[in-house]
């Protein structure tokens, strides 16, 4: 806000920061031949009056619209909320951004609200708090608040359900105690309030509270809810005493009621719910049905292998045609990387493919484009069977089928993230690949990483993940298996403060201190795969040199 002959005149800063674009209000004096001005010092730094906004929105959003193609922004962050209505209509014209976050610990007012209900283009929007009656017109959970819930219940406690939005966009709550009043007044209230329940847990089950919920369904809901009770020793025979009551409810309340049943109890009455006819029914039709699926498998097996020696060996000849051109590498690490071959060769079904070409990765790079024009960067990790060249698509879904040379192959090929920037790589490059196949292809080696004899070797511990035009080695800093999760692969960061935060939630899960330091100049890279089953992951972390 400045002041000029008794006028006051707001005058809105915006800047580029990294891929957000920040408005805020801009404090300092200006002079009357200035103050429709539009000061622009550079791209990244204007300065405009709110009149000029409004009366020039056309014109602005025209502008606005070429810099953030240009610096390829999907963010935008507002700072003052007094200056909101004005950023936000000229927001609404700028159909790059994605993401909207207010900074300023303040409720947002009605008519701000009803400008970001207006975008159609948006996808999350974070912000202290806004009417509770707008909250309810956004659809799916866009809406993020960071208004904390005056005095909880122990439902809302126990449920995590510490916001507003968190009330709305619940898809999964759980009930493990008897409620009281509290507990009551806050579920009417998320019952007529959240649109995204999927999933009721009872752990333990308890009748009362079941009824209690089934009615609260039936009033708010016009879609099925699954109830899943968890049988538990001390609830086994209230649950078979409630059988019939479960199936009046399902009737009478539009639910659906499931029942998980111990490993104990599974094992205790597993023939009794089987006569012996009935069980050798089951066990001839399984016989039958395993020895077919045996055979397609085999069939499958044989079949994706042999496309993948394809790959390989189209590979293979562009690489070794390259070799004379591998004068980096010396006779001690050409010597080095024989033994290790010989090594892995004893472990694995199938001969690693190991290649001289990690060096000299922009020497054959056009060649490889050749084959396959979404070949992005060669990976290397040592001491596995990791040694390919990467690809990626407009999806994450692409190459979980296809091979290298296109073919659908279920073995897949390892491929970046689609979301990573390869021109400018992003502050997170995530590679996957599959670890279920035979023959050490693929990650399926990538578990090598979590033994204490490929960890403790410092030779292992730099990695090779080289772009066009550049051979790039990276430092692990971070090596752990975890249920699975989407946290650690966010490939880009809203500031500086929420990628450290991620390094440190990234580094506290490592099974060793590896004692890298990893600032906010930094870019990592992220190796996930698949670990024991669909349910784990195992991942490494790895900063760029």
């Amino acid at each position: 806000m400045d002041s000029y002959g008794g006028d006051i005149i707001n005058k809105i800063l915006v800047k580029i920061n990294d891929d957000t674009i920040c408005f805020s209000k801009y404090y300092r004096e200006i002079s009357q031949e200035n103050l429709n001005n539009t000061n622009v010092i550079d791209t990244k730094n204007l300065k405009f009056t709110e009149d000029y906004i409004k009366e020039n929105l056309e014109l602005m959003s025209t502008f606005l619209n070429l810099i953030l193609l240009k610096f390829k922004i999907d963010k935008a962050l507002i700072k003052n909320n007094d200056i909101a209505e004005v950023v936000l209509q000229l927001i609404n014209s700028l159909k790059l951004i994605k993401y909207v976050y207010f900074s300023e610990d303040k409720d947002l007012s009605y008519s701000v609200s009803f400008l970001l209900l207006q975008n159609n283009n948006l996808e999350f929007v974070e912000c202290y708090n806004l009417p509770e009656i707008m909250l309810k017109r956004f659809s799916n959970d866009i809406i993020h608040t960071r208004c904390l819930l005056s005095e909880p219940s122990a439902f809302f406690k126990y449920n995590n359900i510490k916001t507003y939005s968190d009330i709305y966009n619940k898809k999964t709550i759980l009930i493990s105690k008897l409620f009281d009043s509290k507990d009551i007044e806050d579920l009417v209230y998320f019952f007529e309030t959240n649109r995204n329940l999927k999933y009721v847990e009872f752990k333990p089950y308890n009748s009362i509270n079941l009824k209690t919920i089934s009615k609260l369904i039936n009033k708010n809901n016009n879609r099925k809810i699954n109830i899943i009770i968890y049988e538990e020793d001390d609830t086994e025979q209230d649950i078979l005493n409630d059988i019939s009551f479960f199936d009046k409810l399902n009737k009478q309340f539009n639910v659906e009621i499931k029942i998980k049943y111990s490993k104990s109890y599974k094992e205790k009455n597993l023939f009794k719910e089987f006569n012996l006819s009935f069980f050798k029914l089951i066990l001839v039709t399984c016989s039958v049905f395993s020895l077919v699926f045996f055979i397609v498998y085999s069939y499958n097996k044989n079949k994706n292998n042999k496309g993948i020696e394809k790959n390989l060996d189209a590979i293979n000849n562009i690489v070794y045609d390259g070799e004379d051109l591998n004068d980096a590498v010396d006779e001690e690490t050409k010597v080095e990387q024989q033994q290790e071959q010989q090594q892995e060769q004893q472990q694995e079904e199938k001969p690693i493919y190991v290649s001289s070409y990690y060096k000299n990765y922009s020497k054959i790079y056009d060649d490889l484009l050749q084959l396959n024009n979404d070949t992005i960067g060669w990976l290397t990790v040592n001491n596995t069977s990791i040694n390919y060249p990467v690809v990626q698509y407009t999806d994450n879904d692409y190459y979980l089928n296809h091979a290298f040379d296109n073919s659908k192959n279920n073995i897949g090929w390892l491929f970046a993230d689609y979301r990573n920037d390869m021109e400018n790589i992003s502050k997170n490059t995530i590679i996957y690949g599959h670890s279920s196949v035979s023959g050490g292809l693929m990650f399926s080696t990538l578990k090598n990483i979590l033994q204490p004899n490929w960890y403790n070797n410092s030779k292992n511990l730099t990695i090779s993940f080289s772009i066009k035009n550049e051979d790039i080695k990276w430092q692990v800093f971070s090596i752990y298996s975890i249920e699975t999760t989407t946290d650690y692969i966010t490939t880009d960061f809203y500031s500086d403060d929420s990628f450290l935060k991620f390094i440190d939630l990234i580094k506290s899960r490592s099974i060793k201190d590896f004692n890298v330091e990893v600032t906010s100049d930094d870019k990592i890279l992220t190796l996930s795969t698949c670990y024991k089953d669909n349910n784990h992951r195992v991942v490494l972390h790895a900063k760029k040199l």
